[in-house]
Formats: C-alpha cells, structure tokens, sequence
C-alpha cells in the first residue's frame, strides 16, 4: 500500500518538524505455525543467540477486504466455491478468508475475504497470483479448510472454481468489544483472528456501531489484532473460548518523509520504508509505507516509540541516521531517509531427490558471529544501525527466493520449508561476491513427533505448556529452544518439518519433570513421547463476576503454603547452614470461558491468586486466605472478581491547562499489608494493557477498579513529563499536575579523550518510576535529551563496545543542564557516578 505525501521542500532543505493533530477518533457511547515460530526463532537466533520466549503474534503489516458474494470478472484471478454444513445444508452466513501463504510465512499476512450468499456460494477476487489458504467461518460451527486441507495455487487472471468447504457443527465463540482508549466504541474496526496452530486459518470480521464483534474458532490459541483509521493496532492473545474480549485502541501517530538516492538526493519512489522500534529487530510485522513517484512515503498507526527507519526497496536500502520519536496523536514530518544502492540475492529451494520445488517456507539471511544486526538492540546496548541486518523472505511460486536488497557483508543462512528438512547449500554468504549466481538450497522430506503431556497421575494437560531444545544444525550451531503448547486434549504433534537428531522436551518455567529425549531417524515412523509433569492433582479455578459471566483477562498462580518462605540470614547464622527454601509458584494455563488449570501440583496446601495488573490479588472464595488443599485428583473453587468502580479526574500541565494526549493507569491496594503477587505478567499483559488516554479536556476515566481500594494514578505523556496522586479512591474526581520538565545536555568522551558517536542513554527517575532509553547518534560526542522530568535523575550509559559511564542529577523544574561530561571507561571496571546539583534554572 502506497501512502502518499507530496513534498513540499526540496529534499536537501528536508528537516524533521512536528505538529500536533487529533486524528479520527469516536467519542460517542500447509502453512503451519510451527514454521513461523521456527522462522522466527531463527532470527532471534541470528539477533540474540538465546532462546526465544515469546509467541509469534499476527502482523501489523496487512491488507484485509471483505467482498459480498459474487461473479468473477475479466481481470484479476479469483477463488469460489460453496459452503456447506455437516448436516449437508447450505450455510448462508459464512464468511470465507483467502490469506496469502508466502505472506503468512514472514509474519505479514495479505488476506481477501467473501460472504456468502443464500445458498451458500461464496466468490473472493484475488489480487496477484500465488498460493492462499482458504477457511470459512460462522456461528455455531468449528472453520472448516477446503477438502484436505490443502492450499489453493492461483496464476495470472485464473478463476479456480468449486472449492467447496464442509463446516463442522460445535465451534468456540469468541466476542467482545473494540473501544478507543478514552472508552468510547469503535465502529467498524477489523478484527483479524489467526490461529497458529496445524493448521493455520485466518479471517476478518468487523465491529458492529457499538464495536461489539463476535467470531467462531476451533477451541484454543488464538490471536486477535484490531485495526482502525486513525488508531494503531491492538494485539491479544486469547483461549477460544472467551466472551469478555476488550481490544483498546489509541491514537495512532504518523511518521511523513522522503527517500532519496545519498549520492545525489533524487527522490527514489517504490521503496518501502519500515518503522523499526529501537529495542526490536527489523520484521516484516513492524509498520511500513511504500513510497510514491515522488520519493514521498507516511508510516501511520504508530504507537508511542523510538523507531529506526529502514528503507528497503529493489537494489536500494539505507536507515535514517537516528532514531525519531514518536509520540502520542502525534505528525512526526519532513523525515529524510537516505538510501544506496545494493545488490539483490537470489535463489530457490528444491527437493534434493526430487528436484521439485518446495510449495511454502521461507530463508533468512542475518549476521554471523558477533555482528550488530541493523536497527536492533543487543541487551540494554546500543540500538545502532550496522551493515548486516536480519532479512526475511518467503518461498514463492517454484521455489523461488528474492532478497531485493542486501547490503554487503558476510551472511548465515537458515532455510525452512513446509514438510521438509535443509540439507544441502550454502549456510554462509559473502554478498556481493559470492552471490552473483542463482543460490540453490535443496531439502529433504522431514520428520515428525506427536507429544502427550500427562501428570503423574497418567492424566493428559489440556493446553499445557512445553518446550522442545532443538539438536545442532550441520555447523555445530545451537539452535535453541522453540515454546509450544498442547491442544485442548493435551496433545501436540509437530509438521513434518524436523530433520534428524536429538530433541529434548522440557517442562516449561517453574514446573517440574524429567526431561524427555527423542531421537528422529530417517524413514521411521514419527515417535510419540510422553512428557510428565511432576504431580498428581490438578486445580481448576473458576474467574467470574458477581452475576457469574466469566473473566479471561486475568492471570492465576498457586503458592505453596506448606514451603517455607525465603528469608535473609539472621545474624549470627552459621556459614554452613542450608539456604532458605523459596515458595513455589504455579502458573495457571487459560482454559477458555473464565477457567484456568493450574497443576500438576503435589498434594497439600496452596494459596490461590488471580491478578489483573491493577488491583491486589484476588483470592479463592470458601476458604481462609484464599488457601486450599489438593489432592489426588481435580478440584475447583470459584474466584469472583468485583471490579466495577471507575476512577475518574482531569490532567492538567504545570500551568493548569488541561493535558490531552497522556497516558493513566492506576495501581490499587487494599489498604493493609499485602502479599505481592505471586503473577509473572508477560510484557503484553503488563500493566500497559490497563492504561487510559486523557481527552481533548485532560478527562479520563478508568475502568475495572475493585471495591473498597485506594490507588496512586500515574500519568506520563509520552517522552515528557510524569504527573502522579496518591491515595484516590472510586468516585474521587481528581486532578493531576503534570510538572514542566528540564533538558540535559553535554559531552560523551571515552578512555582516551575522543569524541563517542553512537551511544544510549538510559534515564531513570526513582520518585516517580520514570524510565526512557535514548539512542544517541553524534559526530563529536554532543548529545541533548529533552523533557526530563525534575527528581533526582539518574543516567547509565553504554556503547557497542561494552564501554559505560554514569550520572546523577538534582533537576528541578523547567531547568536546562548543558554541561555534563560523560566519561566512559570499560565494561568491567565499575565507572565513577558524576553528582551534579542542577537546582537553578540555566537557559
């Protein structure tokens, strides 16, 4: 998708502006996931050379088109075909997705989508040729692919008729809402539901005029993303089935600028340009505009960030030389994105008995050894752009492999293919010298396992949690380990996608069991192992509200009472004695529809708690302290989470003006001395998840509040100032001041005295739990980080070379600091702290 802008300036007279705006808003009342996960983990791999510890999500990066039912036309190519229940009757209501393969592959899925008419036929147009997965969805049945489930390829102007779908009664409904972050509903929104799991289905519903939506899946994973104009998206991660789905947009912002040629500055059109936030990697599921004829591209939909701009387009590449931010609402323009030429790498991947092509896939391409990948931050160190990025490309038709813009630099290779295994081809790449010719990669047919996790009663553990370590490939590399989860029966069973070796099933983090090793053998059957997680009883707790509909967004855990706390050694305690045992934890697994399984746990006694992020724990109903006892066996108690009060009040800057644009949440007590939460949330399931948005009048309200809580509201605009209010309670209406903020500037110098060019400084304000990284890109050192907030601030600073320095500083309000001098020593020498009393205003 072209996002247009012309320009306005000539591109040498380019400079980055902002402007505030107030975009539209309501107000009123054979693809298969285990080789996205794999292609993915690859990468990381590249990036970080440790395991993996998160879920693919769906990308932002999409096109989704709903078409009614119709006939197909002269031009373009098209799939139609009917849709039919198991009871043989035509389903009128169904929906019917064609999602681009390749697409899905690299993380940035293309999907068309047709409703079907009264008897059921369906017609969808599709706009380039390829190979697409076709599901069909409607209420009351599980989505049903096309008979044998296999993907539909389409050439140049073809219409391929007659596929059929059979939909299956049953299903698990999904529903909820898409709201904007002030509260109000959104109409229209789309909302994306895919399923990772074998095999994969994809479709797109709409909200209705109260932002209300509802779809059918198959039980288990699902991830939702909600999209609409003017909004970044949302993304969530759901157990089908679940009835209190909440999807909150905010105001999204808008990055405008211009791709020109660095060595002459004419405008380069057909380039896409990516908004990389500075602690990720470049995917293909980050934002991104193509640019016009004139050179001229707009990134909207962006979230609050610091965000690396890479360019990429045929033959060209190149990344703004510092990272801009972004903040919230917010026209970030007259951005000037330099790129060069570069050479293109081509290859195809093939059968290596067969010499047939592989049908999906895909290769990466990243760095070797301890290469900085482009756009990427490596632990808390510097997000600097470096020559060798991580670059991701999807098998096309015939096996086909087109990378349009490689930089040079010394590659690895990692090549995946649906239903086979890498064998044979080059792994690492020297580009441009080595790849002058057509790459051919050839791959076997691959191995599978089925696994069973079962307790130590024999009981299998619907959707429970494991992890597979994966053997060393060909080189002696280590591969890490891939997270995965069981279907609602407690079963998994990979693609056949393995190649041969040793793989190591693990108990996921915090449970306990033998680990479980399975060796996979050319031309033997695919083994089935049972992993055992330690234990005999299961807990399943029941989340509802207090007229009993359920609860999903919440996470549940289990202590044990019976195992005696962690303490600090008294005095006086002997240097012999055995360390404090530490409490376990049990994380529950979400079961769908309010219910959580937590086990297997050993028999005894064990305190529940169910967390939101916001309130103290909840705990288990009909019991002291929320403790219970478990036994050989299943058991289950109720949690009723009565959360209906709202907090409301006014944000208002240093001068009282109202303060729109600035994120609140809340953090509530009970009022005595409470146990922290036992809970680990996930970075998506944060606090964030939680927080609301001022109005145009600095209003805001929020949500979800128990009964009888006080709570600390903390506002915080985006690359400023932080405003926080004590003790408030449901049904105050509070303001909260936003103090004006300082600046800080000066010299970063290492070792020697020379001037440092790429750094990051990471400030952090205790009083007021104020943290920001900065990436600083400078050619003599110089660096200046605005809208500080006043406090004692505390600087930690680091470089690509393991280098630190670090300062304090006393800054008070509206108070400019432009002489701090940054005096890096190495990583392993503990560096001076520089205290600087800035209490008077210097401008």
């Amino acid at each position: 998708m072209v996002h247009g802008v012309p320009p306005t300036d000539d591109a040498d007279h380019l400079r980055p502006s902002r402007s505030r705006t107030r975009v539209g808003r309501a107000t009123t009342a054979g693809i298969c996931g285990f080789l996205v996960v794999l292609l993915v983990v690859l990468a990381y791999r590249l990036l970080h050379d440790q395991t993996s510890q998160s879920r693919v999500q769906a990308g932002q990066h999409e096109r989704a088109r709903l078409v009614p039912g119709g006939a197909p036309t002269a031009s373009g190519s098209s799939i139609s075909g009917a849709v039919s229940s198991d009871d043989g009757g035509a389903v009128s209501d169904a929906l019917v997705c064609a999602t681009e393969v390749s697409s899905s592959v690299i993380g940035a899925p293309r999907t068309s989508c047709g409703a079907c008419d009264q008897g059921g036929r369906y017609w969808i147009p599709i706009e380039r040729p390829g190979t697409y997965s076709v599901v069909a969805h409607a209420a009351g049945f599980s989505p049903g692919l096309t008979r044998g489930n296999g993907p539909i390829a389409l050439t140049v102007g073809e219409h391929k008729q007659g596929v059929d779908i059979v939909l299956q009664h049953g299903g698990a409904k999904v529903s909820g809402v898409v709201r904007d972050a002030t509260g109000g509903p959104i109409p229209n929104a789309v909302v994306r539901a895919t399923r990772f799991e074998v095999p994969v289905s994809t479709f797109v519903v709409h909200s209705d005029n109260d932002g209300q939506f509802r779809l059918w899946v198959a039980p288990g994973p699902i991830t939702l993303q909600a999209r609409a104009t003017g909004y970044a998206p949302a993304l969530l991660y759901r157990i089908a089935p679940s009835s209190d789905v909440v999807l909150t947009l905010t105001p999204g912002s808008v990055v405008r600028g211009k791709v020109v040629a660095q060595e002459d500055g004419r405008p380069i059109p057909d380039v896409e340009v990516r908004a990389v936030p500075t602690k990720s990697w470049n995917s293909p599921m980050h934002p991104s505009a193509r640019s016009d004829s004139e050179g001229a591209f707009a990134i909207d939909g962006l979230e609050p960030d610091s965000y690396a701009l890479v360019a990429e387009g045929e033959g060209w590449r190149g990344t703004k030389d510092s990272p801009v931010e972004v903040g919230l609402a917010e026209v970030v323009d007259r951005v000037l994105v330099q790129v060069s030429a570069v050479t293109s790498v081509n290859g195809r991947v093939m059968g290596r008995a067969t010499e047939l092509p592989c049908p999906s896939g895909g290769v990466s391409l990243g760095p070797i050894g301890d290469q900085t990948p482009e756009g990427t931050s490596p632990g808390p160190r510097a997000a600097a752009v470096a020559p060798v990025p991580i670059l991701l490309a999807p098998i096309g038709s015939g096996g086909l492999v087109h990378f349009p813009a490689v930089p040079p630099g010394r590659y690895r290779a990692l090549v995946q293919c649906a239903d086979a295994v890498f064998v044979d081809g080059p792994t690492e790449l020297l580009v441009p010298q080595s790849t002058r010719d057509a790459i051919t990669w050839r791959v076997d047919p691959g191995l599978g396992l089925a696994v069973e996790v079962r307790d130590d009663a024999n009981q299998l553990l619907p959707n429970a949690a494991f992890l597979m370590q994966l053997p060393p490939d060909k080189q002696g590399h280590e591969q890490g380990v891939v997270p995965l989860n069981a279907d609602a029966s407690g079963r998994y069973r990979t693609p056949r996608e393995l190649g041969p070796g040793a793989y190591t099933l693990l108990p996921p983090q915090g449970e306990k069991g033998d680990a479980v090793q399975v060796i996979l053998r050319p031309g033997t059957p695919d083994p089935v192992a049972v992993l055992r997680l330690a234990g005999e009883g299961t807990l399943i707790v029941r989340v509802q509200t207090p007229t009993g509909n359920a609860i999903d967004d919440v996470l549940v855990a289990a202590v044990s009472v019976d195992t005696p706390l962690a303490r600090s050694p008294a005095p006086g305690d002997a240097a012999t004695r055995s360390p404090p045992v530490t409490a376990v934890t049990h994380q529950g697994t979400a079961l769908g529809n309010g219910r959580f399984r937590v086990g297997p746990l050993a028999s005894g006694r064990y305190r529940v708690e169910v967390s939101d992020a916001m309130n103290p724990p909840f705990t288990a109903e009909r019991s002291k302290d929320g403790v219970v006892e478990i036994h050989r066996g299943l058991s289950e108690v109720p949690v009723t989470l009565d959360r209906a009060e709202k907090l409301r009040g006014t944000i208002v800057d240093h001068a009282g003006q109202p303060a729109p644009d600035v994120w609140v949440r809340a953090a509530c007590s009970g009022g005595g001395e409470e146990q922290p939460s036992a809970v680990e949330f996930p970075v998506q399931l944060g606090p964030d998840r939680r927080r609301a948005v001022s109005d145009t009048a600095g209003r805001f309200v929020i949500d979800g509040v128990a009964r009888d809580r006080t709570c600390t509201v903390r506002a915080e605009q985006p690359f400023g100032a932080v405003g926080i209010r004590k003790g408030v309670h449901a049904g105050d209406d509070v303001v909260v001041t936003m103090p004006a903020t300082g600046s800080l500037s000066g010299t970063a110098i290492d070792p020697s005295g020379a001037p440092v060019g790429r750094f990051v400084v990471t400030i952090r304000e205790p009083a007021s739990d104020f943290f920001r990284s900065q990436v600083i890109w400078s050619t003599d050192g110089r660096w200046t980080i605005p809208r500080v907030p006043p406090g004692r601030v505390e600087l930690f600073v680091d470089d690509r070379s393991g280098q630190t320095a670090r300062a304090a500083i006393v800054l008070s309000p509206d108070t400019s600091v432009d002489d701090i001098r940054l005096q890096f020593r190495p990583r392993d020498q503990e560096p001076a702290i520089s205290m600087i009393d800035a209490t008077s205003p210097t401008h």
